[in-house]
């Protein structure tokens, strides 16, 4: 037996370690296996917040739109009424100032039958104290007249 070693111990260094037969361990049986699909109600729950997200923003929008072009609207009418209403102020400037003239004043005077006072029959009063400053005089009726006629309405 000790031959029978020796002759396998020997044979053992001549072999090449190559030529032995390797074992390969036992592979399991694997295979591609798909994800897990999500389930179909969060998939319908999240489509119908999107559609419900995307609806209140697109009626927000006209909404929005609806409200500014109402008052562009509004603002193009009161400017033409600004402007109507110009024109009717320098209307009525224009009427005071003709009516407030002193040659229309005489004739209309004339025309209803007054004439001017004959020399002694015009009085003076002469009053002591100081003069009247603008301020009193604009409370009286004749002169109040002048705060309405400035250069703008």
């Amino acid at each position: 037996m000790n031959a029978l070693r020796e002759r396998s111990s020997t044979s053992r260094a001549t072999r090449s370690p190559v030529s032995r037969p390797t074992r390969r361990p036992k592979r399991r049986h694997l295979r591609v296996v798909r994800p897990p699909k999500p389930p179909r109600t969060r998939r319908l729950a999240f489509l119908v917040a999107a559609f419900a997200l995307t609806g209140l923003l697109v009626v927000g929008v006209v909404s929005l739109q609806a409200l500014v072009s109402q008052t562009a609207f509004r603002m193009e009418r009161i400017q033409t009424e600004n402007q109507q209403l110009s024109l009717q102020f320098d209307e009525l400037r224009l009427q005071l100032a003709t009516l407030s003239s002193p040659q229309r004043i005489e004739h209309e005077a004339k025309r209803i039958g007054l004439v001017y006072p004959q020399p002694n029959d015009v009085k003076t009063i002469s009053i002591k104290g100081p003069a009247p400053n603008e301020r009193e005089l604009a409370d009286q009726p004749s002169f109040g007249v002048k705060r309405f006629i400035g250069a703008s309405p």
